[in-house]
C-alpha cells in the first residue's frame, strides 16, 4: 500500500479549522476528536455543544469499560489534543 496517497480530511478539517480560530471546531473538536456517544441518537441536536458533550460522553464510556481506578499507570497515546487524559 502506497502510504503517501492516503489523506484523513476528517483530521485537516478539524485541525485547519481549530488553526483558524473557527470557535464551533473549537466548541465540538478542541478536547476530543473523536465523534461521541449519544446515548439516544434522536435526541442529539447536531450542535457543536452537543458534539462535545457526546464526545465526552464516549471518553467516559471507554474508561469505564477498562475499569480505571485510582493509583494505575496509563499510557495515553493522544493526537496532540490531551482531551482523554484531562477527562
Amino acid at each position: 500500500m502506497d502510504h503517501s496517497s492516503i489523506t484523513l480530511p476528517y483530521f485537516d478539517w478539524i485541525l485547519n479549522g481549530l488553526e483558524a480560530g473557527d470557535p464551533d471546531v473549537k466548541i465540538a473538536f478542541g478536547r476530543h476528536i473523536h465523534w461521541g456517544y449519544w446515548p439516544h441518537p434522536s435526541e442529539a441536536t447536531g450542535t457543536p455543544e452537543d458534539f462535545r458533550q457526546a464526545a465526552e460522553q464516549l471518553t467516559q464510556k471507554v474508561y469505564s469499560a477498562a475499569h480505571v481506578s485510582d493509583g494505575q499507570a496509563i499510557l495515553d497515546v493522544e493526537y496532540r489534543f490531551g482531551g482523554a487524559i484531562a477527562s
